[in-house]
Parts: C-alpha cells; structure tokens; sequence
C-alpha cells in the first residue's frame, strides 16, 4: 500500500528547518520515503534544484498527471513525505485555498492513501516573521501598513493563509478530516516529546525515532536588536545589495550596517493580531480535536 503524507507548510513554522535535519535524516535511515527537497542540505530527490521544483508545481497546477512530470516511484515500504513550500506560497495568488483539489488529482493515480500534515505557530509570531522573509516584495514597508491592509482586508487574498481554521478544511474537505493532522510549532520548541508523539502519528513513524532525529534540527531565528528587526534576505542586483555582498567577503562588521532594519512589533500590534484570530483557532481546536488547553497556554486563543 503507497501512503502519501503531504506537509504543506507553514512558512516561518520550521518548514526548512524540518526539511534540513528530520526529513533528510529520516530518509537516509529509510525510514520514510522523501520525495522532497533539503536545498540547504544539497538535497533535491528526483529534480535538480529549485527551479525545477518551481516548474513541476506549475505543472501540479496546470492539471497534468503524475507521469508526464513526477517526483519518482513512489514506495510501498515507507511513508512517501513531500514537504514543499510551494504549496502555501501559491495561495496568496488565488481567491481560495486551491491547492487540495490540484494535489488530490495529480496523486489520485499513484497513492492509495494521502494525508495533510500542517505544522502552525500561533499567528502573533508567525506574522512578523513572514514579514521580515517577505519583506522584499512586500509594498508595505512597515510592518503596522501590513497589518492595517490585512486588517482593512479582513485577511482575505493572500491574508486568508493565516487562518488556519479555514486552511485545514478546505484540505479536510478533500481528504477528509481523519487524514489531516495538526501540530503545533510551540511543541518543537518546547515540548519535543509531545511534539514527537503528534508528528509520528501523522508520519506513522514511532515517536522515539522522531524525537532520535530532532538534534538534527535547527531553527532559523528571526534577529532582533532592540526595538529593531534585522531583514536578512535583500536584492543583490541593487547598489546596497552589491555592497554588502563586497564588504561581507572582507569585513562583515562593516556590511552588517548595510542589513534593513524595520521597528520591532509592538505589544498592541500582537493583541490586535491574537484578538482576530482567537475565535477561528478554538473552531480549529474543536474541529480537529486538538488540545485547547496546551492551545491557550501558548496564546492561540
């Protein structure tokens, strides 16, 4: 029996960081099947580097199938994992949550069984820090004129990611909710062992083995200075870029000045945050039978 487990996402939710260190240690232990990527690791399964990747999920999206552009056979002795960033990033283009349906068709051939795995992180940390990754195409250049428009926006168009209530069932209503697992963020950094048990429920791998292979894990953190925040990916084709890029071969003390920093996010900025989402993420705790209890002492409601 081919079992298919799609993690898809959430950016800033340790997606690379569990690519990188879980995934790829998991499968080199064969343990799980990975049809994905570890880019930071050299690691890209069937496909060669990251634009090909870009090229197959358009393809995914274009309604094609399985053999005329896949990932690789697909095992009947192991989990097949695909972890892929691509799938939450495309959201934020379409007016609904359109990937299910375009996964669940291109893998209806091949899979007998699939499964959705979401791994969230409560919406007041997530945010910032999707910010600071995006801040190169972001056109508000604050974060306070991101989170006014999202605001203004009833977080709609490319806000609608962010709750994830709505996300797990539009993936709930292609797969079935049986088949869609929530984990929380929180527990990967602080509880490893509940984290462990969720993940290898979802993964169907024993709960020591995931906990065994978490030390390969690690975070990429967000920098913050006081009152600031530190944008580390910026345009190497612009004059600053260019500099920086010259300076850091030399002296990176002397380029770091070069790095945009933003102001840091404000307590009244998080509790506008919390206070909008509470209410979909109790709905997501009730529907998915989540721990309301562990939910509130991380601050999701």
């Amino acid at each position: 029996m081919k079992k298919l487990l799609l993690h898809v996402g959430y950016p800033k939710a340790a997606s690379t960081s569990l690519q990188n260190g879980l995934f790829l240690e998991l499968h080199k232990k064969k343990l799980i099947h990975f049809l994905g990527r570890a880019w930071e690791s050299d690691f890209y399964g069937v496909k060669q580097n990251k634009t090909e990747y870009k090229t197959w999920f358009r393809h995914v999206l274009d309604g094609n199938d399985y053999r005329t552009n896949f990932l690789g056979e697909l095992s009947d002795s192991a989990v097949n994992l695909l972890s892929e960033g691509l799938f939450m990033q495309h959201e934020r283009f379409s007016d609904y949550i359109a990937a299910p349906e375009k996964l669940q068709k291109y893998f209806l051939s091949e899979a007998d069984q699939i499964k959705v795995l979401l791994v969230i992180r409560k919406q007041e940390d997530l945010l910032p820090s999707y910010y600071i990754t995006t801040y190169r195409r972001q056109e508000k250049k604050t974060f306070s004129a991101f989170l006014a428009y999202h605001v203004k926006d009833n977080w709609s168009g490319e806000g609608k990611i962010f709750n994830f209530h709505d996300v797990a069932a539009a993936y709930a209503r292609v797969f079935g909710k049986s088949n869609v697992h929530v984990v929380l963020f929180e527990d990967f950094v602080s509880n490893q062992d509940r984290f462990s048990a969720e993940f290898g429920k979802a993964i169907n791998v024993d709960a020591c083995d995931i906990k065994d292979n978490l030390g390969h894990t690690h975070l990429n953190i967000t920098r913050k200075e006081v009152n600031k925040l530190v944008v580390k990916k910026y345009d190497h084709t612009t004059i600053r870029g260019l500099t920086y890029d010259i300076f850091s071969r030399f002296n990176p003390k002397l380029a770091d000045p070069l790095l945009i920093r933003i102001p840091a996010v404000t307590e009244e900025e998080k509790t506008m945050i919390c206070q909008f989402f509470k209410d979909s993420n109790l709905e997501l705790a009730e529907e998915f039978s989540l721990d309301k209890k562990v939910m509130q002492e991380y601050g999701y409601f």
